[in-house]
């Protein structure tokens, strides 16, 4: 506890404590709260945070907890409380052993994981976790955005696991590699045959093949959309070419305008924010914070958010979690109100987006953002839908029995 801070015990239920939340028109975050006590608080004059230490009964989802955290705030907003977070802890763990709460428990941690990164959910969702000898071992597959990462997410495990649960628990973890398989590679390749073909159109293709066997060259000296792979000659001139653009675009302005947005161009009018997004699409499992101007292409996991900023009332902080299906990742942009109001309709889960950036750590968020964004374009769903080509079709029939551990009442012999 720094100099700054003040510590204050009390024993009363959330909304004694703040009155104004029992109002809150949301019944079922109402309900979540209605039993939740309130052991003590910290608040840092310092940095102007608050930490409501509260005990529930029950489970309570952390994207719960931080909506109840944010509506709290926004009740109270005329207070200097610039953060507040409630650190839960749950009373049904006392008495009860590490292995046994791990079982009841341990499937909630990706979506906990979710509430502070995409990246770290999927890293950890993927992963092959183990308990040995009352700590947790987790194996993750090698790839470059997420390899730097995972003792972050392990010591973010660690923390959470002991707040909630009161159990000083040890994450440890450990790289797997591994070797894409066939359907792996076919499904790869689906992705960018798929999207190169909505980008490109058939036409379109046909005639730049023709420019170019007359010119040697591609029309507008566009590099068409295709995968690049980490390590190979093309993935190091793009890195090039990317720095030198990079830079140009950077020494064109200054201080805090160095990636201000410009109007989209005339010849590009699907572009709903920035400039265009041209360049070769790359895995996000690919990106590290290494990688340069780069252009990425997925869905949308859930609605965009906003946070305002006080400082610049006519601005505000974007955030977008979106997925290509081989990692995920935040997108993070600074942009108008009005522009947001103009374009949030096509910021909706489901949807499919391209968009120009840079991968970056940010020190605030202590994760991998893809930030400096300068141009985002809608695009189609590149998934492909699973389709039965058999010439003769089957059926398979399922059913349970006196001898299945559900409630089956026939016995085989009837069945049969």
């Amino acid at each position: 506890m720094t100099g700054s801070s003040q510590r204050k015990v009390c024993f009363l239920l959330l909304y004694e404590l703040f009155d104004k939340a029992a109002g809150i028109k949301d019944i079922r975050l109402k309900k979540l709260f209605e039993n939740v006590a309130v052991t003590d608080y910290e608040i840092d004059e310092e940095t102007q945070t608050a930490d409501i230490f509260a005990v529930s009964d029950k489970y309570i989802p952390r994207d719960m907890i931080f909506k109840m955290s944010r509506e709290i705030q926004r009740l109270y907003s005329a207070s200097d409380i610039s953060e507040l977070r409630i650190r839960m802890r749950y009373s049904f763990s006392e008495g009860m052993g590490f292995e046994e709460i791990w079982d009841r428990y341990h499937g909630y941690l990706d979506s906990e994981l979710m509430c502070y990164s995409p990246l770290y959910a999927d890293a950890y969702r993927n992963a092959r976790v183990r308990t040995d000898n009352g700590h947790v071992v987790v194996s993750v597959y090698n790839a470059p955005i997420i390899r730097n990462r995972v003792g972050d997410i392990c010591s973010l495990l660690s923390r959470l696991w002991t707040e909630m649960f009161d159990q000083d628990i040890s994450f440890e973890y450990e790289l797997l590699e591994k070797e894409a398989d066939v359907s792996e590679r076919e499904r790869v390749n689906d992705y960018y045959s798929s999207l190169e073909e909505y980008l490109c159109g058939p036409k379109k293709q046909e005639t730049e093949n023709e420019t170019e066997k007359e010119t040697g060259t591609k029309p507008g000296n566009e590099a068409a959309v295709s995968p690049v792979k980490t390590g190979s000659p093309e993935k190091a001139a793009l890195k090039q070419t990317a720095a030198k653009q990079y830079d140009k675009s950077a020494s064109s302005g200054a201080g805090s305008d160095r990636f201000r947005r410009r109007q989209a161009p005339k010849e590009d009018p699907d572009v709903i924010y920035g400039t265009s997004v041209e360049g070769d699409v790359v895995h996000i499992e690919d990106l590290n914070d290494g990688s340069g101007i780069s252009v990425i292409c997925g869905m949308i996991l859930k609605d965009a958010e906003t946070i305002e900023l006080k400082k610049r009332p006519d601005k505000m902080i974007l955030t977008i979690d979106i997925t290509d299906f081989t990692y995920s990742i935040r997108v993070k942009l600074f942009i108008d109100k009005e522009e947001y109001e103009n374009i949030k309709d096509k910021l909706s889960a489901g949807k499919f987006l391209l968009i120009r950036g840079v991968p970056e750590y940010d020190t605030y968020a202590k994760d991998v953002l893809f930030s400096h964004v300068t141009g985002i374009k809608p695009c189609a769903d590149f998934r492909k839908k699973r389709m039965d080509n058999a010439e003769v079709k089957r059926v398979e029939l399922h059913c349970h029995s006196k001898m299945s551990d559900m409630d089956g009442v026939a016995s085989v012999s009837d069945l049969i």
